[in-house]
């Protein structure tokens, strides 16, 4: 199977989704929230987020919009 197709299969972004929650180093890191995986884990089964630097960009973009003006 082409590698293009193979990166964006859905046991792939759950590959990467379970190596992105399961690094307790990352998420100490970036102090990731429940809140925050939640709305991560919802986009990831949208299919918008494919890998760890998918969701740390989301993240940051997540907590932009949400800090106070």
């Amino acid at each position: 199977m082409n590698k293009i197709f193979k990166s964006n299969s859905p046991s792939s972004r759950s590959d990467n989704w379970s190596k992105f929650t399961e690094d307790e180093r990352l998420l100490a890191e970036y102090r990731v929230t429940d809140e925050e995986l939640v709305m991560l884990k919802s986009m990831m089964l949208l299919g918008s987020l494919q890998t760890v630097r998918d969701f740390l960009a989301v993240l940051k973009q997540i907590r932009f919009a949400r800090r106070p003006r």
